[in-house]
């Protein structure tokens, strides 16, 4: 899911909160059971993270970096909210446990709305950040915000460009560090 996908389906978001998950899971990477989860104790905005305490493997408890439009997202649902020093960052009284849980309904009728293909699912929201990640930092540095273990699972969000492949070639040829 790019960028450009993700903004046209927010804008056919009606809804605030599953907006904001979804912006918050394309912005991070995160999980969308972890967004959901989020508390606003383990959030640092000062540096622009989120300290995520649960998961089933340790790599899934991480530091995870706010991007995009999370950010923004959480500074103004955290205002809205009375500026909280603890409890959940999408509290809701129709579930048992006390937070959201889903977004599906929202996201797969914006999905439609926006005339997107099927195959564009909630998760390729953390997927399309992953993409992202992969085009620019190293592999390890793509693992720890995804919360990745096996390097194998991380290297499908690499896709190299091999026009640029070629051009660094014809670069590293034209100042001599390659003979």
């Amino acid at each position: 899911m790019t960028v450009a996908q993700a903004d046209l389906i927010a804008s056919k978001m009606k809804d605030v909160n599953p907006r904001d998950a979804f912006q918050i899971i394309r912005g991070t990477g995160m999980r969308p059971k972890e967004c959901f989860a989020m508390r606003w104790e383990y959030l640092r905005v000062e540096e622009s993270y989120y300290r995520n305490p649960q998961g089933k493997t340790r790599s899934a408890r991480r530091p995870i970096p706010l991007l995009g439009r999370s950010i923004q997202v959480l500074q103004r649902r955290h205002m809205e909210q009375g500026q909280p020093a603890q409890g959940w960052v999408f509290p809701t009284k129709k579930s048992k446990c006390g937070h959201m849980i889903t977004i599906h309904k929202a996201f797969t009728k914006a999905r439609k709305a926006s005339k997107l293909a099927d195959s564009i699912v909630l998760y390729t929201a953390r997927h399309g950040m992953g993409t992202e990640l992969a085009a620019v930092v190293s592999l390890k540095e793509v693992m720890e915000p995804l919360g990745h273990a096996d390097a194998k699972t991380a290297l499908g969000y690499q896709h190299p460009d091999t026009a640029a492949l070629q051009a660094k070639l014809e670069a590293a040829k034209t100042t001599g560090r390659l003979q």
